[in-house]
């Protein structure tokens, strides 16, 4: 599918996970991609975003998505050599503390399907939308619950050692 104007996004530091929304419901629109791909894409290119935010005060971040009807590819211009290279580490969740961006790394990870460079030093993340399968939906439900259950464990142990 070819994009159009509309299927671009510029995003910089002071860009909005509103414009982030606006962009991923409109791919998802468009080829009908439901709900629970829709949250993974979200989360995905919204951590995306923060990663790159958050490791590059001063950023312009390109994206736009290409797609066959079988593979949603979302490419960002503009991302640092070091992001890209966190990004092609494997994560795991009991890592997500280690880093002040692991948590990032662990859900972009999680979330999509393949997280390539390009020769040209863009990042591209892929989502496998031909056949949405109920498996990948409970493996990756239950990757984003454990990941949220720990955030809660540590933010009340942390509350805890206050009193």
């Amino acid at each position: 599918m070819r994009t159009n104007e509309s299927d671009k996004l510029i995003l910089n530091c002071s860009s909005s996970m509103h414009q982030i929304e606006e962009f991923v419901e409109s791919i998802c629109d468009k080829l009908f991609i439901n709900e629970t791909y829709f949250g993974n894409i979200l989360i995905t290119v919204g951590e995306v975003f923060n990663l790159v935010k958050s490791m590059d005060k001063d950023f312009t971040l390109f994206c736009d998505y290409h797609t066959d009807f079988q593979v949603l590819s979302v490419a960002f211009w503009g991302v640092k050599e070091s992001i890209i290279e966190l990004l092609s580490t494997n994560s795991s969740l009991s890592e997500t503390h280690d880093t002040l961006f692991s948590g990032s790394v662990f859900l972009i990870q999680s979330l999509s399907d393949n997280i390539d460079k390009t020769l040209d030093n863009t990042l591209q993340v892929s989502f496998d939308i031909g056949a949405i399968h109920n498996s990948i939906y409970l493996e990756r439900s239950g990757l984003l619950k454990s990941y949220l259950n720990r955030l809660t464990t540590e933010k009340v142990k942390l509350s805890n050692d206050f009193h």
